[in-house]
């Protein structure tokens, strides 16, 4: 039997069969900051829609369209659903 040694990026998950790239993949990963206070809800009226279904009218008014964050490199990403 042959045992083998797996490195994995806990980032990615990406698996690497030496300690240095997987550390390198941990390391090139931008990670969020912070979440700013900028996002866009509707109302929730909105999800009144008689021509959603439920699901639909719940995602609508509970949830944000976009949240912007702060990555640790100073940058803001803004992510959609």
């Amino acid at each position: 039997m042959k045992e083998t040694t797996v490195y994995v990026c806990e980032i990615c998950k990406t698996r690497y069969a030496n300690r240095q790239e997987a550390e390198k993949c941990e390391a090139a990963h931008i990670k969020p900051k912070k979440l700013t206070k900028s996002m866009k809800f509707h109302p929730y009226k909105s999800g009144k829609d008689p021509t959603f279904t439920r699901y639909e009218a719940y995602q609508v008014s509970q949830y944000p369209d976009w949240i912007d964050i702060e990555m640790q490199d100073g940058n803001t990403v803004r992510y959609k659903r």
